[in-house]
C-alpha cells in the first residue's frame, strides 16, 4: 500500500532529523561546557 511507503519515508526523515538534532545538541553542549571546564581547571 502507498500508506506504508509514505510511513517509511516519514520514519526515515524523522530518524535523520533526530540524528542531526542530537549531533547539534552535542556540539552546542560541548561548546558551552568546555569554556567552563577550562575556567575551573585554570583556577587550581
Amino acid at each position: 500500500m502507498k500508506t506504508d511507503e509514505g510511513r517509511a519515508i516519514l520514519e526515515t526523515i524523522i530518524d535523520y532529523q533526530v540524528r542531526i538534532y542530537g549531533l547539534l545538541l552535542q556540539i552546542i553542549s560541548t561548546e558551552k561546557i568546555c569554556p567552563i571546564c577550562n575556567l575551573e581547571e585554570s583556577k587550581d
